[in-house]
């Protein structure tokens, strides 16, 4: 079972190119809002993450656009885990055209429908320092019950 957790967002007009489409630029963006989201809701804010000496830089990042995300429209950005050990993080998105905005929240269950847009990020813990190391135990720990 995995833990999905779910992130609307109105898109601005400055976030499109001039066909009032997204720029897929944006588009790593959206994943990060999902992905920094998704940790402060299972409580492993990045912030205090950050401040115990580890980070999760993007190794690779994946993105297949599959319809055009479009200025007013609501998002809702799924987020959820694929992958925790000591010094791998990888995520999995999927972003959706909804009808309203809601408050972010966690799931158990993958949002029904065919997404706009679906990615996944790959990331590795490194240090103060940025040399790799170590997630702390608890961590990961908290990452693998999702």
């Amino acid at each position: 079972m995995s833990t999905y957790c779910r992130l609307w967002y109105r898109i601005p007009f400055s976030e499109t190119d001039a066909m009032a489409i997204v720029h897929h630029s944006n588009h790593a963006r959206y994943l990060e809002r999902g992905r920094i989201e998704f940790l402060r809701l299972v409580g492993l804010d990045y912030a205090a993450i950050m401040k115990r000496g580890m980070q999760y830089p993007v190794l690779e990042i994946r993105t297949v656009f599959k319809k055009p995300l479009v200025f007013d429209e609501v998002i809702m950005i799924e987020t959820a885990i694929e992958r925790a050990t000591r010094t791998r993080l990888d995520f999995k998105y999927r972003i959706f055209s909804v009808d309203e905005w809601h408050p972010p929240t966690l799931s158990t269950e993958p949002f029904p429908g065919n997404p706009s847009v679906t990615g996944e990020t790959f990331h590795c813990c490194v240090n103060e320092k940025g040399r790799p190391t170590e997630a702390a135990t608890e961590v990961v720990a908290r990452l693998l019950e999702l």
